[in-house]
């Protein structure tokens, strides 16, 4: 066996591999994008199969049918994440594919004589625009998933590029191994970038849960009332919490409140007020009945300004109320001033309709 098709035996069993954890995790948490992307590492695994076998119309069959999976997989992924449709400017890009394609085939016209080729090349091209356009699909998740959703953006869109390089560069001998190499590289960060992604804390949150035993509404308590009358409720149900002070069990979803953040995924800055509307906002939406808790009012005035603190504040239980959940804010009377603690107070202490 040649060094070549060892390779290719690697990132078709990498492939299955990754396919067989994101079904694993489908039956986990049953969203429908893990079983898509599941079936699409298959098919992909098919398409190397066939360079392996040298079966041409196997590879033309699995490398439509990995672009069109890829696609449906950014869609859904969306859906799931947003809550609605893709946005206008995803539309708008994918009105471009009539002038690319045809501009695409002009151009294998011009350049080739082989039926088949052109055949196979067309088949690659298109299928390597749309690999490339799920790609930029899902660039608005960087807002949900952090940094590490780049791997997957990034190699996805040069994946895509590369395959519609093919049959350009396919007759260049010399070109070759460094096209493999390149595609090689691409694959396995790929799947780098589906472990990230599909593992991360982000994908497992929509995971619905029970409600808790706390009375739907806003609580506004001091430490003491908060570890003798509620960290007991709340131990073993899933809360999102926005922490500084009180120590955490494993069941929470923990965002450390700090100026260093060493970790986007579990840390998060005291002035980035959208960002934990925006996690409350979906970790609210996964079941009615759960528990934001944010014990650092405090040290989030201290950047941002009382004014801002008590819009962020409103906005959160205005949240909850709507998903039935409960806001349970923790600090002292002794650090707010009277005018101030009269405006928490009557926020937080309302009663919830």
């Amino acid at each position: 066996m040649d060094i070549l098709t060892l390779a290719r035996v690697i990132t078709t069993l990498a492939k299955i591999i990754a396919a067989s954890w994101l079904f694993v995790i489908y039956l986990k948490i049953r969203r429908t994008s893990a079983v898509i992307l599941g079936v699409g590492l298959l098919v992909y695994a098919m398409h190397t199969l066939s360079d392996i076998l040298g079966s041409d119309i196997l590879s033309n069959i699995s490398t439509a049918l990995t672009a069109t999976l890829l696609l449906l997989t950014s869609t859904t992924l969306l859906i799931e994440e947003e809550g609605e449709m893709p946005s206008l400017y995803v539309f708008w890009l994918l009105s471009l594919t009539p002038i690319i394609l045809a501009g695409y085939t002009l151009a294998l016209a011009h350049y080739m004589n082989s039926g088949g080729l052109v055949v196979k090349s067309i088949v690659h091209g298109v299928s390597g625009f749309f690999m490339a356009f799920s790609g930029i699909m899902i660039i608005k998740l960087k807002e949900v998933f952090g940094r590490k959703s780049l791997f997957l953006i990034s190699s996805l869109v040069l994946l895509g590029l590369h395959q519609m390089d093919y049959p350009f560069l396919r007759p260049i001998k010399w070109f070759a191994p460094i096209g493999f190499t390149i595609a090689t590289i691409l694959t396995l960060t790929l799947l780098y970038g589906v472990i990230e992604v599909f593992r991360s804390e982000m994908y497992f949150r929509l995971t619905p849960h029970k409600a808790s035993e706390l009375k739907s509404g806003s609580l506004l308590v001091t430490v003491e009332e908060f570890k003798k009358n509620i960290y007991q409720k709340l131990e073993n149900f899933p809360a999102l919490a926005f922490v500084r002070n009180i120590q955490t069990p494993e069941a929470w979803y923990k965002y450390f409140v700090t100026r260093a953040i060493s970790d986007y995924e579990s840390d998060i800055s005291p002035t980035d007020l959208p960002r934990m509307l925006e996690l409350s906002k979906r970790y609210l939406q996964a079941s009615e009945g759960g528990v934001v808790i944010v014990d650092c009012p405090e040290y989030l005035a201290l950047y941002n300004g009382f004014d801002a603190l008590l819009k962020f504040l409103a906005t959160l239980r205005d949240m909850v109320i709507v998903h039935r959940g409960t806001l349970v804010v923790v600090t002292e009377r002794e650090v707010w001033d009277d005018r101030q603690w009269v405006l928490l107070t009557r926020i937080l202490r309302e009663e919830s309709s």
